[in-house]
């Protein structure tokens, strides 16, 4: 049930979650140096995976070497980012080029790495970062923090597919956190109607209002049908009643026999 609905936030039925890993913080002036990519169908658990090392054709610097443990000499033998563009394109759409619902820690960073390299994102985009806010108090809202709170192994970390990876799994960890708020105060998540620019979307308002059970005021309930049941009255032969006022109301009739110190009354005859 969880995963049939969930696999409604994307107009496909897949999401793709991506990291890049950069030489520097400037979409401007820095390149990207690694592309991951899960495609992954929470409802039918099918998974696919692109990864891509990029000759940003510029040195990298001794902190990106050591954070990433990439190496100068693997990115001068990697192809450009224009020589796979086209397979990353195709990766985030499905065959009818409707894109697939995208997500990412931090996205704005990715997206505008990957805007800034000519890649079109039309579709939803959807934000861990804001699910973990939303859901979580009084904790570190960074990737590899999260990936160690729930226990999510998170590979090789500040390696872009290990980061996609973990990603995906933080994606439906939080997801399914989110399912598990009573309805009461899913709906009052949905009503979070924060606008974000195109084309991010508030991912804790798009989920709780998939989530949602709307709430019945004052239901109607229904009266079980009462059938008339006809009388029939059926006249006894066995005893015959003297139902005469004599009868009833004299000191020895009827009523003397069922009221316990019975007296006759003249106004009642």
């Amino acid at each position: 049930m969880f995963e049939k609905l969930l696999s409604k936030a994307s107009p496909t039925g897949f999401f793709v979650a991506l990291d890049l890993e950069t030489s520097g913080l400037d979409k401007n002036k820095d390149k990207i140096i690694e592309i991951g990519c899960v495609k992954f169908d929470p409802f039918q658990k099918k998974i696919e995976r692109l990864s891509y090392l990029i000759n940003p054709s510029l040195q990298i610097s001794d902190f990106i070497k050591d954070l990433t443990g990439i190496s100068q000499a693997e990115l001068d033998v990697s192809p450009i980012f224009e020589e796979v563009s086209d397979e990353i394109k195709n990766f985030l759409e499905d065959e009818n080029g409707k894109q697939h619902a995208i997500i990412a820690h931090n996205a704005p960073f990715d997206i505008g790495f990957l805007k800034k390299n000519g890649i079109d994102i039309s579709g939803s985009v959807f934000d861990t970062y804001d699910l973990a806010y939303t859901l979580l108090t009084d904790s570190d809202y960074g990737l590899q923090s999260l990936a160690n709170e729930f226990n999510i192994d998170p590979g090789s970390s500040h390696r872009a597919l290990s980061d996609a990876e973990t990603t995906m799994n933080l994606f439906l960890v939080l997801s399914e956190k989110l399912f598990e708020l009573s309805n009461e105060q899913i709906i009052k998540l949905a009503k979070l109607n924060y606008l974000f620019q195109s084309p991010y979307k508030f991912i804790p308002s798009v989920l709780s209002t998939l989530f949602s059970k709307p709430i019945q005021k004052n239901p109607k309930i229904e009266k079980p049908e009462i059938k008339k049941q006809k009388h029939t009255y059926k006249k006894s032969n066995e005893v015959n009643y003297d139902l005469s006022p004599d009868n009833v109301f004299s000191e020895n009739g009827i009523l003397s026999q069922v009221i316990q110190n019975y007296e006759k009354r003249t106004n009642q005859v």
